[in-house]
C-alpha cells in the first residue's frame, strides 16, 4: 500500500495528460480508501483482542483540532460544506493522553458528518463536560459533532454502533464505508474514560456526543497565548458573515483576544455601518472588517469594491474570507485591495495571522506551515537510508531530493551500519526502515548507538507499523523519531525539520543584499507588451501572458486546452439549467468562470459569475443568462479555433537557411524539456524548431511534435524528437 500511494502520488506532481490524471487520481484515491478500510479492521481486531493500549503523552487540544481541520479543507471545496471548528475560550489546551486516537475519533465523527450533507454546515465544538470531575488536575472534554444532513431513521438508531452496521443497505450503497467507523470510535472513547451517543432527526442531521478524560499538563497548562498587540484593540472590528455559526465562532476568538466586535449578515448593513461610522474622525470607527465572500445580495468582492472607492474607506485594512475561491479569484481581491485573504475552514491560528498581517504587523509563526514552499530547504544535505524495497526506495530518493537531500542507499541494515561505519562523518541523518533481511532496523540502530561515534546522529524509523509496541521499540532501541508508511511529505518534511538544520542561501560575512534596479515611475503604471501576443477576440491575451509570466508559445496550448475541456462542463450545465438544478448549475458555471479568469476570457467569466450567482440565490430562470454565457463562449472559442488552423510555415522553413547545429542544439533542448516534463521550455523549442529552417523532410514530423507536446503526449513527442535528431545529423553529415 505503501508504494502503491506514493506511486501514484508522485504520478500526480508531474504534468500527465488530462485523461491520466484522472485516472491516477482516482486509484489514488481508492487505494487511500483501500488503507483506511485496512487500520479499521485492523484497529477493531486490535480492540477486540484487548491488544490496544493508549498512549500517556503530553499535546495541544487545539493544535489537534487544527490538524483535523486542516484535513477537510479539500473535502468543504468539494462538498460546500462548511465546516466550523472551534475550543470553547476556557477549555485547557495543554493536555497529557493518546492524541493519535483522539484525533482518530475526530476525523471519524467530521468525516461521517461530512458524508451525509449534502448542503449546510457541520459543526465540530470542543467544551469541558457539565460534569465536574472529582479528582483534581483531571478535565473532562465534551465534543460535539452537528450537522444538517439527511439524519438517521427511527427504526435504525438502535444499530448505529454494531460492527459492520450502517443506516441501512441503501445508505451503504450511496455513501460507502464499512461500518466500521463509529464502532470504533465508541470503543475508544470508552478506553479514554467517556462515551459515544448521538441526537438525530430524520431529514434534520445528526449530533454526536463524544466524551473523553485527559490529565491536565501541569507544566504547560495553557499553553503559548494569543496576544493581540496593543494599538490592535483600539478599534472595533466589523464582522460580516450570514452563517450565524461561523459569526459565533469569529466573535468568540476576536472576543479572547480583548477585541471589540460588530456582526452584521449582509454586506448592505455593513456598508451603511462603515459610511456611519468611519467619518470625521469618529472615535468608535471601524479599525478592521472581515467579511465572507458569500453573501445574500451583494457578495463580499463587491463589497470591497465599495469600500474602496469610498475616500473615508480606502485605507481601512480588510480581510476576505472564502472556502471556494480559486487563484483567479485570489488575484481579484489583491488587485481591489484585499489585505489578507483568508481560506475557510478558519482556525484561531488563520484568523490570528489574518488579523496580525491586515493590520502590518509581522506575523511571527510559532512553527513553519507545513504548506510552505519547502524545495531545496536542505540543499547539501547527504542522508543514509537504510530500505530493502526497491519501489519504497525510489519514493524515498524522489521525495527527499525535491527538498534537497541526497540519498546514499543501504539494502538492508547490517549495509547501513557499514556504510555509517565507513564514513561516520558524511551523513546528518539516518533514515531507518524496521523490517530488512539480515539485519532489522531495531538491531541496526543499536549498534550504532553502542558505536560513540554515532550517539548523536538523528536515527528517524520508516514503518508502516504504527502499532504503540512497534513505535516503542523504535524509541527504545535509540532512534529520535518515526514516520509511518504511506510516507506523507508533509509529515517526514515535519520530522526532518526536527533534527536537521535547513540551508539557508548565506552571503558573505558583512556584505548587504544587492539591491535591484527600480523601473521608471512610467513604467509602473502599464503592463509590459508580450511579444508576439496573438489579438484574438474575447481574451485579454497579453493581460494573462504577463500575469501568469509566460509567453505565447505556452500561452497558445494552454488556450486550446481550456477550450477542449470546457465542451463537457457547457454540455452538463445545459443539462442542469434544463432540469432547473440551481445548485449543479451554479456550480459548473463556477467551473467555466474560474478557468475562463485565468486565461484572460473576462466577459465570458463575467457571464458564468452571474450564472453562478443567480444558481446560489435559488433562481431558476436561468435560460437568459446561459442564453449570454453561450454567446460569451462562442466568440471565445472561436478565437481559439484560430490558433488551430496552423500557419503555412513551409515557405518559411525552406527560405530560411538550413542550420543543422542550430537546429540540432534546439532538438537537444526539447528532449531534456521533455524528459523533465517542463511545458514551458518543450512549447518554447517547439516553437523555435517552427521557423528554423527545417528540411522538407521532416515538417511533418515537427507539426506532429507539436501536438504532442499541446497535448501532453510527452512519450511520443520524444521519440519524435530523437528521430529528428538522427535525421538532423546524417543530413549534416550529407552536406558536408
Amino acid at each position: 500500500m505503501n508504494a502503491i500511494i506514493n506511486m501514484n502520488g508522485l504520478a500526480l506532481d508531474t504534468d500527465l495528460p488530462p485523461k491520466a490524471h484522472h485516472y491516477v487520481t482516482i486509484a489514488h484515491a481508492s487505494a487511500r480508501s483501500l488503507l483506511g478500510i485496512l487500520n479499521d479492521i485492523l484497529d477493531f481486531s486490535k480492540i477486540e483482542a484487548d491488544k490496544l493500549d493508549l498512549e500517556h503523552a503530553p499535546f495541544s487540544l487545539r493544535e489537534v483540532l487544527e490538524e483535523v481541520t486542516e484535513t477537510f479543507r479539500a473535502t468543504v471545496i468539494q462538498k460546500h460544506v462548511e465546516l466550523v471548528a472551534h475550543v470553547v475560550p476556557g477549555v485547557t489546551d495543554r493536555l497529557v493522553g493518546d492524541a493519535l486516537r483522539f484525533r482518530q475519533v475526530l476525523t471519524n465523527l467530521v468525516g461521517n458528518a461530512f458524508k451525509f450533507t449534502p448542503e449546510g454546515e457541520v459543526v465540530l465544538r470542543i467544551d469541558r463536560s457539565p460534569v465536574p470531575e472529582e479528582v483534581a488536575g483531571i478535565v473532562m472534554l465534551l465534543v460535539t459533532v452537528r450537522d444538517t444532513g439527511i439524519g438517521i431513521p427511527k427504526d435504525k438508531q438502535g444499530r448505529l454502533f454494531e460492527a459492520f452496521t450502517q443506516a441501512d443497505d441503501s445508505t451503504a450503497r450511496e455513501y460507502g464505508g464499512t461500518g466500521l467507523g463509529l464502532a470504533i470510535s465508541r470503543r475508544l472513547a470508552r478506553l479514554m474514560g467517556g462515551d459515544l451517543t448521538f441526537a438525530s432527526t430524520p431529514g434534520g442531521g445528526t449530533t454526536f456526543f463524544f466524551t473523553a478524560r485527559f490529565t491536565v499538563d501541569a507544566q504547560h497548562a495553557q499553553g503559548p497565548s494569543r496576544v493581540v498587540p496593543a494599538g490592535l484593540v483600539d478599534r472595533p472590528v466589523l464582522v460580516v458573515e450570514d452563517s450565524p455559526t461561523s459569526r459565533e465562532l469569529i466573535e468568540t476568538l476576536l472576543g479572547s483576544w480583548s477585541m471589540s466586535v460588530v456582526s452584521v449578515a449582509n454586506a448592505e448593513e455593513a456598508l451603511a455601518l462603515l459610511e456611519e461610522r468611519n467619518r470625521d474622525g469618529r472615535p468608535d470607527a471601524f479599525g478592521l472588517a472581515i467579511l465572507d465572500w458569500m453573501l445574500p445580495g451583494l457578495n463580499g468582492i463587491d463589497a470591497v469594491e465599495r469600500i474602496r472607492a469610498r475616500q473615508e474607506t480606502r485605507a481601512l485594512p480588510v480581510v476576505l474570507m472564502s472556502a471556494y475561491a480559486g487563484k483567479e479569484e485570489e488575484q481579484r481581491c489583491a488587485s481591489l485591495g484585499v489585505n489578507v485573504f483568508l481560506r475557510k475552514p478558519l482556525t484561531a491560528s488563520s484568523l490570528f495571522d489574518a488579523v496580525i498581517e491586515a493590520q502590518g504587523a509581522k506575523v511571527h509563526a510559532a512553527r513553519r506551515g507545513l504548506d510552505a514552499p519547502i524545495e531545496k530547504e536542505f540543499e547539501g544535505t547527504r542522508a543514509l537510508l537504510a530500505e530493502d524495497n526497491e519501489t519504497n526506495q525510489m519514493v524515498a530518493i524522489e521525495l527527499l531530493a525535491r527538498v534537497g537531500i541526497v540519498l546514499d542507499v543501504a539494502h538492508n541494515g547490517r549495509e547501513a551500519v557499514a556504510m555509517a561505519q565507513a564514513a561516520p562523518a558524511k551523513y546528518a541523518a539516518i533514515l531507518m526502515d524496521m523490517q530488512m533481511p539480515e539485519m532489522d532496523g531495531v538491531a541496526a540502530t543499536r549498534a550504532l548507538r553502542a558505536d560513540p561515534r554515532f550517539t548523536a546522529i538523528p536515527i528517524i524509523a520508516m514503518t508502516a507499523n504504527a502499532m504503540k509496541v512497534d513505535l516503542d521499540a523504535c524509541l527504545g532501541a535509540g532512534m529520535n523519531d518515526y514516520v509511518t508508511k504511506p510516507i506523507d511529505r508533509n509529515l517526514l518534511v515535519a520530522a526532518l525539520r526536527r533534527w536537521i538544520p535547513s540551508r539557508p542561501a548565506t552571503a558573505a560575512p558583512g556584505a548587504s543584499p544587492p539591491s535591484l534596479p527600480q523601473p521608471p515611475a512610467a513604467a509602473l503604471s502599464r503592463p509590459p507588451v508580450v511579444e508576439g501576443a496573438p489579438v484574438l477576440e474575447g481574451i485579454d491575451v497579453s493581460g494573462a501572458a504577463q500575469r501568469l509570466g509566460i509567453d505565447r508559445s505556452t500561452l497558445e496550448p494552454m488556450l486550446l486546452r481550456f477550450a477542449d475541456g470546457q465542451r463537457e462542463i457547457f454540455a452538463a450545465l445545459r443539462t442542469a439549467v434544463a432540469a432547473r438544478d440551481t445548485a449543479m448549475a451554479a456550480r459548473h458555471a463556477h467551473a467555466i468562470a474560474g478557468a475562463a479568469g485565468n486565461l484572460g476570457a473576462d466577459g465570458l467569466r463575467l457571464a458564468a459569475r452571474a450564472l453562478e450567482d443567480a444558481g446560489r440565490s435559488g433562481r431558476t430562470d436561468l435560460a437568459t443568462l446561459l442564453a449570454d454565457l453561450e454567446d460569451r463562449g462562442a466568440i471565445v472559442f472561436r478565437s481559439i479555433a484560430a490558433l488551430r488552423r496552423a500557419p503555412n510555415l513551409a515557405d518559411e522553413r525552406s527560405a530560411a537557411p538550413f542550420d543543422a547545429e542550430a537546429i540540432r542544439t534546439v532538438l537537444q533542448r526539447l528532449a531534456a524539456a521533455l524528459d523533465n516534463y517542463d511545458m514551458s521550455a518543450a512549447t518554447a523549442a517547439v516553437a523555435a524548431l517552427g521557423t528554423s529552417g527545417f528540411p522538407a523532410w521532416g515538417i511533418e514530423d515537427v507539426d506532429r511534435l507539436r501536438l504532442c507536446v499541446d497535448e501532453y503526449e510527452f512519450g511520443e513527442a520524444r521519440s519524435i524528437a530523437v528521430r529528428l535528431l538522427a535525421g538532423v545529423t546524417g543530413a549534416d553529415a550529407d552536406v558536408t
